[in-house]
């Protein structure tokens, strides 16, 4: 019997995908070649790792508690991985568990309400959805599914009433590579939703129609994209390792090269700038501010602002100040403020006038996982942590003007709604559980038990359904609607 190290380091990938440590897993994944082991990932059991972990816990309960002669010790004292066991004599209780009585003011979401989308072979990690009320006199809700280890994105039409069984729509490809593998890494919708922006690992992007034609291969890159997004004047910009940055606008014949890392550096160094998008760096993450400027995420902890030249300052400036990784950047609805969250726990605001934080907030006890601007107040945003907490902060405030803590792990994606239930906030943790709050009561609306990690999840344009994404290969469509 052997283990082989590739072995291991598959097993510590997956796990850091199945918790949501989206770029420690990127860089693992490339350091340790994991593109590169022969494995199938349908053979490996979500939690693989921790179950050999339990496994092992086990076997060395048991062989601390028997004698040389196979009597079991008498032992009460909880065994752990990590700290020394120290054996406490006493009769060993019987652990009993009982169903709890369901209230009958139970905030579950009950299964009437929850519709399930089948259709993936893998993990689904991302995914967006479009609310098209203009397409039928119901309305129709386009949602987009995306598998890390699979090439195909199907659509799914789904009527809003009566609730139906959803049926898998048309399929948008990506090209396989040779080992059968090809992560599909972003994807977009435009400001109106007549287009659809794909890019996978292998460093296609593409654009397609509302019913899944292709209508444009925007380029073919050397690298790994990581981000593919539009603006809101709907150009798109595309950024990946080494680092990379692209941005392309229509054009009569298609989409054209506008601008690159090589001519943003120039432009820079054109008006005496000393700032520049380095090489070597990983861009982790980007997001748009409006069509003349966006951010950007390294690995190398720092937030860079781009401003093309449509914003009537081009320049690019550096945020440095986050001890370790930065997770999320959000700016607030009126776009005057950026928001970061780092694992140093800490959340930082930034502003144009300097390139050092302009406040600080240390509300959170841990890592802070993501950050989301407020669609109904421009000053505010949510935040969530490992520390187990949702919080609701105002720019104008000194501290969290507001803080949930229902989850009994590490909370990893926050949702606002929208519409009439803007209200509402959703959050999902490694406790696999995703409840919506009433920010407005500061209660708890509704609650959901998912079977396995929550990846991913968004709210319909209008506001009554949740969609998640699972490693379970499954998407729910949850009606919050009481």
């Amino acid at each position: 019997m052997s283990i082989r190290s590739d072995e291991v380091n598959y097993l510590i990938y997956r796990y850091l995908v199945e918790c949501g440590f989206e770029h420690t897993a990127f860089i693992f994944s490339h350091e340790s070649m994991i593109d590169q082991v022969k494995v199938e990932d349908d053979q490996v059991k979500p939690g693989a790792l921790i179950s050999l972990l339990q496994k092992s816990l086990q076997y060395m309960e048991l062989e601390a508690h028997v004698n040389d002669n196979g009597e079991e010790v008498d032992c009460i004292a909880p065994f752990s991985l990590l700290a020394p066991h120290v054996c406490v004599s006493g009769k060993r209780e019987m652990e009993t568990s009982a169903m709890a009585v369901e209230e009958s003011d139970s905030k579950e979401i009950p299964q009437s309400k929850i519709e399930v989308l089948e259709g993936h072979t893998k993990s689904v990690i991302v995914f967006l959805s479009l609310y098209l009320r203009s397409i039928s006199a119901n309305g129709v809700q386009t949602v987009m599914f995306l598998p890390p280890r699979s090439f195909f994105l199907p659509l799914s039409h789904i009527t809003d009433q009566p609730i139906r069984p959803l049926a898998c729509g048309p399929v948008c490809a990506h090209t396989a590579l040779s080992n059968g593998v090809n992560y599909i890494s972003a994807i977009d919708w435009s400001n109106r939703g007549e287009s659809l922006l794909t890019a996978s690992y292998d460093g296609e992007v593409r654009v397609w129609d509302r019913q899944g034609g292709l209508t444009a291969e925007i380029c073919t890159l050397q690298n790994p994209v990581l981000t593919a997004s539009f603006s809101p004047a709907n150009s798109i910009l595309v950024t990946g390792a080494l680092p990379y940055v692209y941005v392309y606008e229509p054009s009569a014949t298609g989409w054209s090269l506008k601008f690159d890392t090589i001519s943003l550096n120039r432009l820079e160094s054109e008006r005496s700038g000393k700032t520049a998008i380095q090489p070597h760096a990983v861009i982790l993450d980007s997001v748009w501010r409006d069509s003349g400027s966006f951010s950007l995420l390294d690995n190398k902890h720092q937030i860079i602002n781009v401003y093309l030249p449509a914003s009537g300052k081009p320049h690019i400036q550096v945020l440095p100040g986050h001890e370790g990784e930065v997770n999320s950047i959000a700016w607030t609805g009126n776009k005057r403020v950026l928001v970061s969250g780092g694992e140093d726990g800490l959340i930082k605001l930034w502003n144009d006038e300097k390139a050092s934080a302009v406040f600080e907030y240390s509300c959170h006890k841990g890592e802070v996982m993501q950050v989301v601007a407020s669609k109904t107040a421009s000053s505010q945003f949510y935040s969530c942590s490992r520390d187990r907490s949702v919080k609701v902060f105002d720019v104008t405030s000194a501290s969290a003007i507001s803080s949930f803590a229902e989850h009994e792990a590490a909370v990893v994606r926050i949702a606002q709604s929208n519409g009439e239930f803007g209200k509402i906030v959703a959050s999902a943790g490694e406790d696999r559980e995703v409840i919506l709050f009433d920010t407005t009561s500061n209660e708890v609306a509704r609650r959901f038990k998912a079977g396995n990690s929550v990846y991913d999840m968004q709210f319909c344009g209008s506001g009554e359904k949740l969609s998640l994404a699972t490693i379970d290969s499954q998407v729910y469509l949850l009606d919050i609607r009481v």
